[in-house]
């Protein structure tokens, strides 16, 4: 209600009707926040309301990747997972294992695929570019996938999950060391204090602000939370404070985080110029406690995707269907919602535009769409055509209009196998938003033959990345002492002496 406030009294001195200069960036991340997380019951996210309802909110907002790794770098490449390597060429079962990146990957984020920081940090208009949070686009080979060589002037990060090192679930408990946290090339915690960190990536938000506000340099700053992925975890501020358990405690974290932004960047005027992008990775985690991870500590404390079915890892509504507010005071009217399609795909087409750099895109090929005349109510027709759901190196849905056809079918983390339906299943997702009513293909014969054409026209025109997540070497899993002795590390897997004094004496801790 503050923002609101102080929005009513700014605007009508100000006159926000258009911005001075090239526009600045700032893009917020929720990790594996569902769909209905906003709107439950329980939920208690002030900021993000008075963005929603100063703002505009997409109802059909897409990841084309189900998964963290994927769905990042769709997010700041603007292309689709599957050309830029990051799946497995696994088969069942074991792809089920290598979907992201892990301590222990050799690959990453390709040096050939351009990032928006690249784009802007580059540019004629010479952006400040920052990265805070999760990052998870591999680590491997400093030179080419870090933040500080992918156009990033500032990365203060941890390199993948929080739940990927000890002391995180089974079976990763076991494996790789403390996650640790990186300040540019350098690890200045290990294992990272995940009570503070949300707070530590804040202020460091903050202070970035006031100097842009001094320095009036066109800025982008990612802010990539790793709330609300499990083991879930907050400071004592917030412990205790929700109704809807560790997780609600954990929204209202990033809830606040986002509060003390917004209002910055009011206070320092910077909002006039400033479009502020809140989002998801993915889907949410109904049931922590399922899958390869055995959560068992956490059988109530998962996500929403309502109305949605299944969730995170699934190309099923609820594993890619996602929350998105685009929030620009004076310049996107207030209380707006869009109910056509769009996706994580279009952030860099969409800002490249608005900062007038779109020739830089003349030999890329994007999988996204430029949604400026969607975000100011010039054209509000989708840009898409048709919308793509790869699950690895396998295409397991299309959507069409109103129309998604599954030609696979497969749980987010279970071990069951994928199903391959012939003829696909069809359905209506905006009659039927939970996928729970299969329409007759006779009767939809020609909506079909239409989606079944670009189906196999999409997949025999796919130029193919080289799979980035199969390698795994103990070489490159980030250790602050330098990198582990391997064969000590195989006596204590031998002993089955799993503590963080192991992780201790093999160098990992600091």
């Amino acid at each position: 209600m503050l923002i609101q406030f102080i929005l009513t009294l700014l605007i009508p001195v100000c006159g926000l009707t258009s911005f001075d200069g090239p526009p600045n960036l700032v893009l917020l991340t929720a990790d594996d926040l569902g769909y209905g997380d906003l709107n439950h019951p329980m939920t208690e996210m002030p900021n993000v309301n008075d963005l929603i309802r100063d703002g505009l909110f997409f109802t059909q907002f897409y990841t084309p990747g189900p998964l963290c790794t994927p769905s990042r770098s769709s997010m700041l490449t603007g292309r689709l997972p599957i050309r830029s390597g990051l799946y497995t060429n696994l088969d069942y079962p074991v792809d089920n294992e290598f979907r992201v990146f892990y301590p222990t990957s050799t690959g990453c984020l390709p040096k050939s695929e351009t990032m928006i920081s690249e784009y802007l940090k580059n540019s004629p208009l010479k952006y400040s570019t920052a990265m805070l949070g999760k990052w998870h686009l591999g680590h491997n080979n400093f030179s080419q996938c870090m933040p500080m060589y992918r156009g990033f002037d500032v990365s203060y990060y941890l390199p993948y999950s929080h739940e990927e090192g000890f002391p995180g679930p089974n079976p990763e408990a076991v494996i790789w060391p403390p996650v640790p946290l990186i300040d540019r090339d350098r690890i200045i915690q290990q294992p990272v204090n995940l009570s503070l960190i949300t707070q530590s990536l804040t202020s460091i938000a903050v202070s970035l602000l006031d100097e842009f506000s001094e320095t009036k340099q066109p800025f982008f700053i990612h802010l990539a939370y790793s709330e609300v992925h499990v083991p879930l975890f907050v400071s004592d501020r917030f412990a205790n404070k929700s109704r809807r358990g560790l997780f609600g405690d954990s929204l209202l974290a990033m809830d606040d985080s986002i509060g003390q932004i917004t209002r910055k960047l009011i206070t320092t005027g910077l909002v006039r110029n400033t479009l502020v992008i809140f989002t998801s990775d993915n889907g949410a985690w109904t049931n922590p406690s399922s899958g390869l991870n055995n959560l068992n500590e956490y059988p109530f404390q998962g996500g929403s995707n309502a109305p949605f079915k299944d969730g995170k890892g699934s190309t099923w509504e609820g594993g890619v269907r996602i929350p998105a507010i685009f929030w620009w005071p004076g310049m996107i009217p207030g209380g707006s919602i869009i109910r056509n399609v769009a996706s994580l795909l279009d952030i860099v087409p969409t800002f490249l535009e608005l900062a007038g750099l779109n020739g830089l895109l003349s030999n890329v090929t994007l999988d996204g769409y430029s949604l400026v005349p969607m975000i100011f109510g010039k054209n509000i027709t989708s840009p898409y055509e048709f919308f793509y759901f790869w699950r690895e190196h396998t295409l397991y849905a299309i959507r069409y209009g109103p129309y998604k056809a599954h030609y696979y079918t497969r749980s987010g983390f279970n071990n069951d196998p994928p199903v391959e339906w012939n003829p696909p299943l069809l359905y209506n997702v905006e009659w039927d938003a939970g996928e729970l009513y299969p329409l007759n293909i006779t009767q939809y014969n020609d909506i079909y033959r239409i989606i079944d054409n670009e189906y196999y026209r999409h997949i025999g025109t796919m130029i193919y990345g080289i799979p980035q997540y199969d390698n795994q070497s103990w070489s490159v899993a980030p250790c602050c002492n330098g990198s582990i002795d391997v064969d000590k590390l195989l006596e204590y897997i031998k002993d089955r002496n799993w503590s963080l004094e192991m992780w201790d004496d093999l160098g990992c801790v600091c």
